[in-house]
Order: C-alpha cells, then structure tokens, then sequence
C-alpha cells in the first residue's frame, strides 16, 4: 500500500484558529491502496501522551477506516489493538485518537480505509489541558 502523508494543523488553545475548509483533507483515490501517514510538523515524532482530533470524510463511496493500534514501545496502549468504524458516502466524522495507544515507532499515525473511491483525512493536534 501507498503511504500518503497528512500533515497535522497545531491548535492552540483560547485561539481561534487559521480559515479551515470544512471540505479539506488529504485524498486517498483509491482507498483500497492507500494508507494515510499522520506525519507530525517538521518531520519531528509526535510525543507520547498527545490527542490528535482525525477527521474523515467519505467522499463517493462507504468505507471502513481503520486506525492503526501502535507499537510498543512507544505506545503503552498498543495492545488495546486497532480502531475501526464505518463511513458512509458523504459522512463526515471527527473522532481523537491519542499516541498512547496509536503511535508507530517512526513517531507517526497510521490509518487505513477500505476499498471504495475516495476518501479524506484531516488532522489537528489537541492543546494540553494544564
């Protein structure tokens, strides 16, 4: 499968944030070959303990996404294993994952979709709660 990477936009807390577009999202065509690499700013890994809010939209077809369980190390919660859900054609759906339990040993997250037509994935990595 074809890695696609989906670059993630830092929110910050008790800032409204930059014009996103509801309809934006980095495309696989073909779901069915293609896996999306949550690659964090700068090429630096994502530490352990982060929230990331991952959104998808089925575009033309319905899907199964699957977010991929981690490795441990760094991921202590690895062994709670993968996250799948459905998606419809059209559906949009938000769901936080943390690092805890879905970060790879490259530092990055990893999600799939089912064969269909094409789909999109967003990323926004959560503020801290102090």
């Amino acid at each position: 499968m074809a890695d696609v990477p989906v670059t993630p936009t830092t929110l910050v807390s008790g800032v409204a944030s930059a014009s996103i577009l509801d309809a934006g999202g980095t495309s696989i065509g073909n779901a069915g070959t293609g896996v999306w690499v949550i690659t964090p700013v700068a090429n630096t890994s994502l530490p352990s303990g982060e929230r990331l809010l991952l959104k998808f939209l089925g575009v033309a077809a319905s899907n199964t996404i699957t977010i991929v369980a981690g490795a441990r190390p760094p991921s202590q919660r690895a062994g709670l294993g993968s996250l799948t859900f459905a998606l419809t054609t059209t559906q949009v759906k938000y769901i936080v994952v943390e690092t805890a339990r879905f970060l790879q040993a490259n530092g990055t997250i990893r999600a799939t979709a089912g064969a269909g037509d094409t789909t999109t994935c967003a990323a926004f990595i959560l503020p801290k709660v102090h």
